[in-house]
């Protein structure tokens, strides 16, 4: 089972791909950046769908200060608007590069703690 993150205010419609299967453990309200407002959903998908989940999620999320996250040890699969990346526990530079890409969709640095989210859905808090 991958362990998910995904903000709710981040889906197009908000609409979650594969609802029903993902496995939605816990939703809450978060202050993203500390000022915005957002419903994070918890969720543990079945490895035999996490590519599909992922897939439809780089889809519907949208296309500017958003990502989702999905730890599948040790891996994290990082959802952006039609673009997926792995980041391998371990290796600096999957991280870095995964921070790089992060940038051009407007996310702030220093919400990609990517390295401590191996342990903590919130690396800020």
């Amino acid at each position: 089972m991958a362990k998910g993150i995904i903000i709710k205010e981040s889906l197009k419609d908000n609409i979650i791909p594969y609802e029903d299967a993902i496995g939605i453990q816990l939703e809450y309200e978060h202050l993203l950046g500390g000022t915005e407002k957002v419903h994070v959903i918890r969720t543990e998908t079945p490895n035999d769908i996490l590519d599909q989940v992922i897939g439809e999620l780089s889809k519907a999320i949208r296309s500017y200060g958003f990502y989702c996250h999905f730890v599948d040890d040790p891996f994290i699969h990082v959802v952006f608007h039609n673009c997926v990346y792995t980041i391998e526990k371990g290796n600096k530079d999957t991280f870095v590069k995964c921070r790089e890409i992060g940038k051009i969709f407007g996310i702030p640095e220093e919400q990609m703690k990517f390295e401590k989210m191996f342990e903590k859905d919130h690396p800020n808090e």
